[in-house]
């Protein structure tokens, strides 16, 4: 409940600080979305429908938990649905 008052409370001061933008990224945790429905509810009508929203797989927290110890082959080798992230951004 704090959080959701907070974020009501922000968009306004953050529409007016900031001004209308084009584009809101979000992590897809249901906490993240929502504080940006939110933050996007305060907005004027006509900024707010102009917003593309997109969720982005890389803005989450990250524990590399298992991943700590794996060499950069080890890791390839697990996760190859990353190598385009990689060919375009580099190794993280």
């Amino acid at each position: 409940a704090r959080g959701r008052r907070q974020a009501d409370v922000s968009a306004p001061r953050l529409w007016t600080a900031q001004g209308p933008f084009d584009l809101a990224w979000h992590s897809g945790y249901a906490r993240t979305r929502e504080t940006l429905e939110r933050l996007l509810a305060g907005a004027p009508a006509g900024p707010r429908a102009r917003v593309a929203v997109r969720h982005h797989l890389f803005l989450r927290e990250r524990d590399t938990g298992y991943t700590y110890d794996m060499t950069e082959r080890e890791v390839r080798r697990a996760f190859p649905w990353l190598q385009a992230y990689w060919d375009t951004y580099g190794p993280v």
